[in-house]
């Protein structure tokens, strides 16, 4: 029975939780204030919702604002430390929740963000007997071996 209310609580005031999580409050105090055991009540039943996910990543940018101003307004060398760590925690959370505006983006490209070219570079005519035309015969003597290898 306290299962079925847990999720009609959060059900029935999902627009209001939504709402606290876009300004930055944390879902602790969320849960807490609507009388539930902690954050885990809340994820466990909308985790999965598209407007959670969107709440989540504005979270992301409320708590980043937050600590930015805190790191500014610091006005001691603990308040500066400990400002500081709490702004890398923000930037760490948005990188995961927010990647779209956050997370840096690795893409593997060549020249001017084009495809990639390859271009093979040959430094003597002659090969060993035997072997494929590859740096120092390196890549074909280790497929020899393998291949030489009783099963």
């Amino acid at each position: 029975m306290a299962n079925n209310g847990i999720v009609s609580v959060v059900r029935e005031r999902k627009a209001e939780i939504l709402h606290r999580m876009t300004l930055g409050e944390s879902l602790n105090s969320i849960a807490q204030s609507l009388g539930l055991a902690d954050h885990a009540a809340i994820i466990n039943r909308i985790n999965d919702d598209p407007d959670y996910q969107q709440a989540l990543a504005a979270s992301a940018w409320s708590k980043l604002q937050k600590r930015e101003t805190d790191l500014e307004i610091a006005d001691s060398n603990v308040t500066v430390t400990r400002a500081d760590r709490l702004l890398g925690h923000a930037r760490w959370f948005a990188e995961r929740v927010a990647r779209r505006w956050f997370a840096p983006e690795t893409r593997i490209t060549g020249a001017d963000g084009g495809p990639i070219v390859i271009q093979v570079m040959r430094f003597s005519g002659q090969t060993i007997e035997g072997q494929a035309e590859t740096v120092n015969g390196a890549v074909q003597s280790h497929v020899s071996q393998l291949e030489s290898k009783p099963e």
